[in-house]
């Protein structure tokens, strides 16, 4: 007995029912892309003038905690995303000195195709809505302070989405970027500082 349906391994998400033909099957979430970038201060405790760090193009060798990209720049086949919102974030216990020096130096570009600029301005044009977020502990008239350093407030209603979506394909290429014009000193010697860029939006995949 032949089976009701086949599938087309060629074209992730198109479904052939007999006595009907053949379907395409997908499924739109809510989620997100993101990959991170290192930047490691000099010996000296400075970031360089000219200091460049690549957002989902160097994907190799990193954990699912860093990254959920699985192609190069690029959805996989079959893929769509409408982007919402995009984020950039600082992650892990870093000094305030190395905070500050990227919120307040970094400039960033989200770019496709490597021509078009989609969106440009300091990483605090880039709020992301979700992180950790600090508070002061007062006792024995000593204000103790625990925080982590975050851009923007960690709630996804106080990012407002963009005005007009970016719409990526699987035919499109894609790249977010951090840049440093000035050199910055004064920051922790050879420390890393780990770097995230967002998009959240609506992903449409295959589904099968």
């Amino acid at each position: 007995m032949s089976l009701p349906v086949a599938y087309n391994a060629s074209r992730p998400g198109e479904i052939f029912v007999r006595s009907y033909g053949w379907i395409n099957v997908f499924s739109w979430d809510d989620g997100f892309l993101y990959d991170e970038y290192q930047l490691v201060t000099t010996g000296g405790g400075a970031i360089n003038a000219g200091t460049e760090g690549v957002f989902f193009r160097d994907i190799q060798n990193k954990t699912a905690r860093q990254t959920n990209m699985s192609l190069t720049s690029q959805l996989p086949s079959g893929w769509e995303m409408i982007v919402l919102n995009i984020g950039v974030h600082v992650q892990g216990d870093i000094a305030e000195a190395d905070a500050k020096a990227i919120h307040e130096y970094g400039y960033v570009e989200f770019v496709l195709d490597n021509s078009a600029v989609m969106k440009s301005g300091p990483v605090t044009a880039f709020p992301s809505g979700f992180g950790l977020h600090g508070h002061v502990d007062i006792s024995s008239n000593t204000a103790q302070a625990f925080i982590e350093y975050g851009n923007g407030l960690p709630v996804a209603t106080s990012v407002p989405p963009l005005s007009i979506p970016i719409i990526l394909t699987d035919l499109r290429t894609f790249r977010g970027s951090i840049r440093f014009y000035d050199t910055i000193s004064g920051l922790s010697a050879a420390a890393t500082i780990k770097i995230q860029m967002l998009l959240h939006g609506f992903i449409k995949q295959p589904a099968m």
